[in-house]
């Protein structure tokens, strides 16, 4: 079998500047949130190669509509036969932000906020800091990874 988790290249991450790696004693694997060992894909690089030939590193301007919303939208069409409505869709640059406003939007203080543990430590204090419950949802795990309990039948 061959895919990403078998093609990472552990000395090339070593030989890095990455903190992850280069911290770590020669025997450990680093597992960290937001891993970024799988190299690049091909179209990004292309960009990124670019933006840097054009030395083009100001904030982006689009007129109109950022192109990310069109993105998602026609990602959600094709997929899942669901497309928002139009001036609906929001761009955000980072997952807490999008967790913070949706439990300011969705729930009021006091209420539960169901989640799956063990989490992302900065997600669990997110809820609590805007006063709601956590409601924790217990994963287990075996050899074939991470589930949901089974309902008793």
């Amino acid at each position: 079998m061959s895919g990403p988790f078998e093609t990472i290249d552990v000395e090339r991450l070593r030989s890095g500047h990455g903190v992850k790696w280069g911290s770590l004693p020669p025997d450990t694997i680093g597992a960290w949130v937001a891993d970024m060992d799988f190299g690049v894909p091909p179209a990004v690089r292309e960009s990124l190669l670019e933006v840097t030939d054009r030395a083009d590193f100001g904030y982006p301007y689009w007129p109109g509509e950022d192109p990310v919303v069109a993105a998602f939208e026609e990602r959600m069409a094709a997929r899942h036969g669901w497309r928002p409505r139009p001036g609906r869709a929001r761009v955000f640059t980072d997952l807490l932000q999008i967790l913070q406003v949706m439990i300011e939007y969705a729930t009021a203080p006091g209420d539960g906020v169901a989640i799956h543990v063990p989490a992302y430590p900065p997600f669990l204090a997110s809820i609590a800091r805007a006063g709601r419950r956590i409601v924790p949802l217990p994963m287990t795990s075996d050899a074939t990874g991470w589930h949901p309990p089974q309902r008793a039948t």
